[in-house]
């Protein structure tokens, strides 16, 4: 039988002071080394991550300054079109001084004329006004004269009624104008007549004459009192005579051939007639013609006896 080789054991040796040494120089060199390798690959990253940083504050800036760019362009032409604006105003207000200035100097002399002819026309209105008054003097107002009587010539008719009318020695009178009032009378009489004198000496005449008739007087008639009376009239236009029973103070009657308005010349009381009563009592009375009718709206006999 083989014999089987003792195999050899070898005692292990304790390591010597330089075997330590040695191992331990490997392990510090390894180390330093995975250091490094660290080290590196974060430098690699942080390089990377600083890049990646970089592109994308390039591109938010690129980004800002277009925006920017838009927005100044945006203010720039702004502030053109205010630059132009203002120039425009400027060039007006200069042309609108420039129109003042201008006008200043027209309206100086222009305000000096206005003064002129201020006091030019405050002469002349003092002179229209005695003009006016010293015209006035030669007018007459006619009364109570039936419309349309005058006809379609007045001044041909005035001429000769007037002087027929207040009896006086002079057969025509020189007229200018006559015409009648404008507006009709409240209480329904007819217009006045406004007659305008062609000389003063005879407004003089024509007053003179009315006054000796009392036609200008208050008292137009000889009785002054309320009641009804008996009248004699005679027309001046036609010389036509009548007689009423009912004559009253201040109130006449028309003639209804000539439509002129008289006033009784003669009144005597119903009780002393003294040869008035020749009136019909069965003839009406004509209330159309009778001014006492015509101012109560009605018969006149009704009121006073």
């Amino acid at each position: 039988m083989p014999k089987v080789p003792k195999q050899r054991t070898e005692t292990p040796r304790e390591p010597t002071e330089d075997t330590v040494q040695d191992d331990s120089g490997d392990a510090s060199s390894g180390a330093i080394a995975s250091s490094e390798a660290l080290l590196k690959q974060f430098s690699e990253m942080i390089a990377a991550q600083a890049t990646r940083a970089q592109i994308a504050m390039d591109q938010s800036l690129a980004r800002l300054d277009s925006s920017l760019d838009a927005k100044i362009d945006n203010v720039i032409r702004r502030i053109d079109a205010v630059a132009a604006s203002c120039d425009s105003i400027v060039a007006r207000q200069t042309e609108a001084e420039d129109r003042i200035s201008a006008l200043e100097d027209t309206v100086t002399p222009l305000k000096a004329k206005v003064d002129e002819l201020a006091k030019t026309n405050a002469d002349l209105l003092v002179k229209v006004l005695d003009l006016e008054s010293r015209s006035r003097r030669d007018n007459i107002r006619l009364l109570n004269l039936r419309e349309s009587t005058e006809g379609a010539d007045p001044i041909a008719f005035f001429e000769k009624f007037i002087p027929t009318l207040l009896q006086m020695p002079v057969p025509v009178i020189a007229i200018d104008r006559a015409h009648r009032g404008f507006g009709s009378p409240p209480d329904g009489r007819p217009r006045p007549v406004f007659i305008k004198l062609h000389r003063s000496r005879d407004v003089t005449a024509v007053l003179s004459a009315a006054k000796q008739q009392e036609i200008m007087n208050g008292q137009k008639t000889p009785y002054q009192g309320d009641s009804r009376v008996f009248g004699e009239y005679r027309c001046s236009g036609c010389k036509r005579t009548w007689q009423s029973a009912n004559s009253w103070a201040n109130m006449g009657q028309e003639c209804n051939r000539c439509n002129i308005n008289i006033y009784p010349h003669t009144q005597r009381p119903l009780n002393k007639p003294d040869g008035l009563d020749k009136s019909d009592p069965h003839k009406s009375h004509p209330q159309h013609l009778c001014e006492k009718c015509k101012r109560l709206g009605r018969y006149c006999r009704g009121t006073y006896y």
